[in-house]
């Protein structure tokens, strides 16, 4: 489920709310929901930048999660 804007806890159905879409918290988040867990993924967009580049050993976590070929569409800001 995605949704932008406010929301109220009471319109969907969870078992985790992981804090933070950076790589870490996107990590924990896939992980859990491959184990079969509800998640809400909450984020709050920086109004600067945070990351320029992807690390090589970012990168052999998101091949490993199957995920290095979505990144490969993503056009660049």
């Amino acid at each position: 489920m995605y949704w932008q804007g406010k929301a109220s806890i009471k319109q969907f159905s969870t078992d985790v709310i992981v804090g933070g879409g950076g790589p870490a918290g996107c990590a924990v988040a896939i992980g859990l929901r491959k184990l079969g867990y509800r998640v809400a993924l909450v984020h709050a967009p920086r109004p600067w930048q945070t990351c320029e580049g992807i690390s090589a050993r970012t990168c052999e976590g998101l091949r490993s999660a199957g995920l290095l070929q979505a990144l490969a569409v993503v056009p660049a800001a």
